[in-house]
């Protein structure tokens, strides 16, 4: 995991809290959260549309809007990792 910084004598991870915020803000279940792909995320929208959910059928729920930010951030580390990656063969 990513470094960690404390706060209030707690060690908070940057992507539990995303899962976190996520699970507290938009009603998701941790299977449907741990699932969730990019492209079931409307940031303009501030929705989400599930596919794969408990019943089959799909869902709509909203996306938290203080999730944005740390949700881009995730976004452009993982976008980063996989370019360095595809660069060192």
């Amino acid at each position: 995991m990513r470094a960690c910084k404390i706060e209030g004598g707690l060690r908070v991870f940057p992507f539990a809290r995303l899962i976190a915020s996520l699970l507290y803000g938009s009603g998701l279940r941790l299977s449907e959260c741990l699932r969730l792909r990019v492209k079931e995320i409307d940031l303009e929208g501030r929705q989400i549309v599930l596919c794969d959910t408990k019943v089959g059928r799909q869902r709509v729920t909203v996306f938290p809007g203080e999730a944005t930010a740390p949700f881009v951030r995730h976004l452009n580390l993982a976008r980063n990792g996989h370019r360095a990656n595809v660069q060192a063969g």
